[in-house]
């Protein structure tokens, strides 16, 4: 069955900081709709009031309005029961607060645009550092269901499959090899049927390139 809601997404046309809110709800079977940002129309969203921090992404449920991309992804994991127990959920929150750690770490080498030499550098050691990070994350607390949270896909399998998804097969940062219980697991998200339409669709946007 599909929760109806009239749930609005605002961002730019790209994945970036938007990119997990769109699988939780593609995962939770939700209908939701985009309002594309430009350069022009992010003045007038700043001017709205409706941009707490003056940032997008914004979700719209309703006329609620919500931004930071973290907690819209865990304000709809919750409201479509993926976001698990007390425990699942805070192993969810590590994922996130690690995965944000490491974008971090990375980002001075790709924006503005692409710096190669920084990039040749974290390449030795932090990034494959952080993945290992993940790497072990998975060895540690994913059951023999293939899942954090049991049988279901919760907000912090979703996170590292866009970890793996980007960093190992996107943007081949690491090496697949290196990384297999990421990879396994990867594999086992999307098994997901609603995320299989949802990769195979047309509402995606292409991966940003590194240029």
């Amino acid at each position: 069955f599909v929760l109806m809601s009239a749930l609005n997404l605002v961002y730019f046309p790209a994945r970036g900081r938007a990119e997990l809110a769109r699988v939780v709800m593609a995962v939770a079977g939700a209908e939701w709709t985009e309002t594309v940002v430009t350069g022009d129309t992010m003045k007038e969203w700043k001017e709205s009031g409706k941009l707490a921090f003056g940032q997008v992404p914004l979700l719209q449920d309703g006329d609620f309005n919500l931004v930071q991309s973290g907690t819209i992804a865990r304000y709809l994991a919750r409201k479509f029961d993926m976001y698990g127990d007390e425990k699942t959920g805070a192993i969810s929150d590590m994922i996130m607060d690690g995965g944000n750690d490491f974008l971090n770490k990375i980002l001075p080498a790709i924006y503005p645009k692409l710096d190669a030499e920084k990039m040749t550098e974290l390449k030795k050691d932090v990034i494959p550092t952080f993945m290992g990070h993940f790497e072990k994350i998975v060895g540690d607390y994913v059951g023999a269901s293939g899942l954090l949270g049991g049988d279901k896909i919760c907000l912090g399998d979703l996170l590292l499959f866009l970890l793996t998804e980007s960093y190992i097969f996107s943007y081949q940062l690491v090496d697949a090899d290196s990384y297999p219980k990421l990879v396994a697991h990867k594999a086992k998200v999307e098994e997901n049927e609603n995320l299989q339409k949802y990769i195979k669709g047309d509402k995606r946007y292409p991966v940003r390139k590194l240029e």
